[in-house]
């Protein structure tokens, strides 16, 4: 019998990933949660399309009552209020939508014994020194990343069946509707503008499609380990990224401006390097993410292919 699949945030950049990876994997029933954004569950292929549903994260109530009448095997809870600025201007609503509204999801998990995947991010670090390893100690520098690991905490004290992943700076292909930064990037060059992108800013990017595998992976193993990391095989500062992308997509780097953070007045802190160590994610799941060059090669390819194009 497959295994059925609920993914929140289904209208969402990594949740658009999920939907595709999950639907053509086969073997799932999948199921997917937005708020807005729908997307069009036809375009997933796969043996069976997604069914989908729109939910709002801050009605508790019909979060529970959705979970009844879908009766999911494992939740994947991707869907966030990701925006650093947005959460800063409204912080009650950040703390609802990314941390008290994992509470319906906990207890429908403690009563049935489905697994509860959380995505967090690896903004939960100060940034001092990098390479953070999942005993590493943490220290949000934004409410974004607090309320995120204000989540993990409640989940990690009152959820016995889940699975805390800190997710690193995504990239890749998006449904249409919600790209990453990486469409962004691409609108800037395409239109002949500067792209300014800090040299003083580390992560460990990692190709959305990757993230979407390693988390079908641990789907289907359920391992005794709770907390990941989910990150890329490289630590690059944005500006790297940028040089990157500019050699695989052909771009001139000349329209590359490197800047620090400190020199955009209003920047709210941002941690200046947040790369994760992933070597414990990769022995357990046996899944090595491509590097930078490897991932942006890969969604070249699709793009002259016509597929999952933003543009």
């Amino acid at each position: 019998m497959d295994k059925r699949i609920l993914i929140t945030g289904a209208g969402g950049f990594l949740g658009h990933n999920l939907l595709k990876q999950f639907t053509r994997a086969g073997g799932f029933e999948v199921f997917g949660a937005y708020l807005t954004g729908k997307p069009d569950a036809e375009a997933y292929g796969g043996r069976q399309a997604p069914v989908l549903f729109q939910n709002d994260l801050a009605d508790f109530s019909g979060t529970a009552a959705l979970l009844r009448d879908i009766s999911p095997d494992a939740i994947i809870h991707a869907a966030a209020m990701t925006g650093v600025e947005d959460c800063e201007r409204d912080r009650e609503k950040a703390g609802t939508i990314n941390c008290l509204s994992a509470g319906p999801f906990i207890e429908y998990s403690n009563k049935t014994g489905a697994a509860l995947v959380f995505t967090s991010t690896d903004l939960v670090f100060s940034g001092d020194k990098g390479n953070y390893t999942e005993k590493d100690e943490t220290g949000p520098l934004n409410h974004y990343a607090r309320t995120k690991l204000a989540c993990e905490k409640l989940i990690s004290s009152g959820c016995r069946n889940h699975y805390i992943l800190r997710v690193a700076l995504l990239y890749g292909r998006g449904n249409g509707k919600k790209g990453s930064f990486l469409k962004w990037m691409e609108d800037t060059l395409k239109s002949g503008k500067k792209l300014t992108l800090f040299t003083d800013q580390y992560r460990t990017p990692l190709l959305a499609d990757d993230a979407a595998e390693m988390i079908l992976r641990l789907i289907k193993i359920l391992p005794a380990k709770r907390l990941f990391h989910f990150g890329g095989a490289q630590r690059l500062s944005r500006h790297q990224f940028g040089v990157e992308f500019c050699s695989v997509f052909g771009y001139n780097t000349e329209q590359l401006e490197p800047r620090k953070m400190e020199e955009l007045p209003g920047f709210l802190p941002r941690p200046r390097d947040c790369s994760l160590d992933i070597s414990s994610t990769v022995r357990i799941l046996g899944i090595r993410p491509h590097t930078c060059r490897e991932g942006l090669g890969l969604l070249r390819f699709s793009s002259r292919q016509g597929e999952n194009d933003d543009r």
